[in-house]
């Protein structure tokens, strides 16, 4: 599970919400337990956030994962760069 994680995060990374959709599926279907853990939720939740340009939602479902389960520093580094990703694709239409 902690691999497909990882996994979804980088691909979440690559801005390729297509693909991102597609892999945590396939993730699920390689594993079904993992369908009903929360960082599989919380995957689809992010990708959810970045697809409708929500930052405070993305950040919102960040904090409340953290609050139960910690994330390390090498996720928190990636998902951080996954905002920001968010806050340039918005300055971009200002």
């Amino acid at each position: 599970m902690e691999y497909f994680f990882k996994a979804g995060i980088c691909i979440l990374a690559t801005k390729d919400l297509d693909s991102a959709c597609r892999k945590i599926e396939r993730y699920r279907e390689k594993d079904p337990s993992f369908g009903g853990q929360r960082e599989f939720q919380l995957l689809s939740d992010l990708i959810e956030a970045v697809e409708a340009g929500n930052q405070e939602v993305f950040t919102d479902k960040l904090y409340a994962y953290d609050q139960m389960s910690r994330l390390d520093k090498w996720k928190t580094e990636l998902l951080v760069k996954i905002k920001n990703q968010i806050e340039e694709a918005d300055n971009e239409f200002s």
